[in-house]
């Protein structure tokens, strides 16, 4: 009988966490360099002079998502349980963010989008975290 992989929590969890730095690098960096593409297309906020501090905030912010998501790669990978509390910091940022933007803006698409995404993550987590306290 074949045996099953052990860790595939842990690469399910790292799995997800790669998908977080990808999406967080890359719509961080399209608000910094192209700000008024990124706020109209992305969030439907129609860009003038006035809002550049808001997009070099919500760019650097998102980046710094990233960079937390990036470090729980790279920690679980190394089978630390800072990779863990750091998925665990990003999941339950992405969940409540699609709960907040639903009550503050009215639109489904962070709800959907974001907190299933955070959700997923808490999830993966449970089981990584399983995994490793029972390897160490």
């Amino acid at each position: 009988m074949k045996k099953v992989n052990q860790n595939i929590g842990q690469y399910l969890f790292i799995g997800i966490l790669i998908l977080h730095v990808v999406a967080c690098y890359f719509i961080g960096l399209g608000i910094l360099t192209n700000p008024k593409l990124a706020l109209e297309t992305g969030f439907k906020v129609t860009y003038n002079a006035d809002i550049q501090i808001i997009s070099v905030v919500v760019g650097m912010q998102v980046i710094f998502l990233g960079s937390i998501a990036l470090l729980g790669v790279i920690w679980t990978r190394r089978k630390s349980m800072y990779g863990i509390y750091a998925g665990i910091a990003v999941g339950l940022y992405m969940f409540a963010f699609g709960f907040v933007s639903l009550l503050k803006v009215g639109t489904t698409d962070g709800l959907i989008v974001d907190s299933s995404r955070g959700f997923i993550t808490l999830i993966f987590a449970y089981y990584a975290y399983k995994e490793l306290k029972t390897s160490n």
